[in-house]
């Protein structure tokens, strides 16, 4: 308990690389309870500390024993820091399906809209962006993305059909 006090305080007054390391040892040496609590902390300790690759073991380890996606969802977030679009859409899609979101639900499904359009999914995304629009608070932002993807797709079309024209013609 000492630990993850010291752990915290550090991490309150803006240290948290010395909280991460004081964590991150007291789970490895069983002096700190594996609790999805602890994990958490050592995630939110590396996040503060922009080590997003330091962050996503302990994220993973809290998700598990979680009975929410929430921790997935941050996984998914963690990934994204380094544009690692294909472990995001994983992890966001684990957090969704994993569910009991609650406020979080609705950027959740933006998240992953936006994930999948970087990933060049864009009627995956289109559908993932309806679901998002049935939420008030990113509703807006998700008919954006739609409507942007769908003049993309438009576009991409009509690209294609004037090079199948091209190719008749030679």
């Amino acid at each position: 308990k000492e630990k993850v006090t010291l752990a915290q305080l550090y991490l309150y007054n803006d240290y948290p690389y010395k909280a991460a390391k004081i964590l991150a040892e007291g789970l490895t040496d069983k002096s700190i309870e594996p609790t999805e609590k602890n994990w958490e902390l050592l995630a939110n300790s590396w996040m503060h500390a922009r080590e997003w690759q330091k962050s996503r073991s302990p994220l993973l380890n809290a998700a598990k024993k979680s009975k929410t996606g929430k921790h997935y969802i941050q996984l998914g977030q963690a990934y994204i820091q380094d544009e690692d679009w294909e472990q995001a859409e994983k992890y966001l899609v684990k957090g969704l399906d994993k569910g009991k979101l609650e406020k979080r639900e609705a950027e959740s499904w933006l998240t992953l809209g936006i994930t999948q359009s970087k990933l060049e999914k864009y009627e995956a995304a289109i559908k993932t962006f309806r679901k998002a629009g049935d939420f008030d608070d990113v509703a807006t932002d998700a008919f954006r993305w739609i409507r942007s993807l769908e003049r993309r797709l438009a576009k991409m079309n009509e690209e294609k059909k004037k090079k199948e024209q091209e190719a008749k013609n030679s």
